[in-house]
């Protein structure tokens, strides 16, 4: 009982005294890739938070990779060559915040 109260109590403490407000929530949108031939396709499949992107930015192979105007449904291809590689995809939203949307090996 004594041990139920304390955590109670630590739990409403961090609320009042902030400590939980700067937990950012996590965004939902989802994008694509498919490696054919020495192209690089990308497609922004959508998702609940797609209208808040305001740019995605990619690496590939810790290069960067333009991706511009890609818009729901649509898809961008590029030329990276064939081979294995690491792919990472970082969608910026409009309240400043980023977060990874694909990290994945083509």
């Amino acid at each position: 009982m004594v041990a139920t109260t304390i955590i109670l109590a630590a739990i409403v403490a961090a609320f009042v005294f902030g400590m939980v407000s700067d937990v950012k929530s996590t965004k939902i949108v989802a994008v694509t890739a498919a490696h054919q031939g020495d192209n690089l396709i990308l497609t922004n499949m959508g998702g609940q938070d797609v209208g808040k992107v305001t740019q995605f930015n990619a690496t590939y192979n810790n290069t960067a990779v333009s991706i511009p105007g890609l818009g729901v449904g649509s898809s961008v291809t590029t030329d990276v060559g064939t081979g294995n590689a690491h792919l990472i995809v970082v969608a910026t939203f409009n309240d400043g915040s980023q977060q990874v949307v694909l990290d994945t090996y083509t």
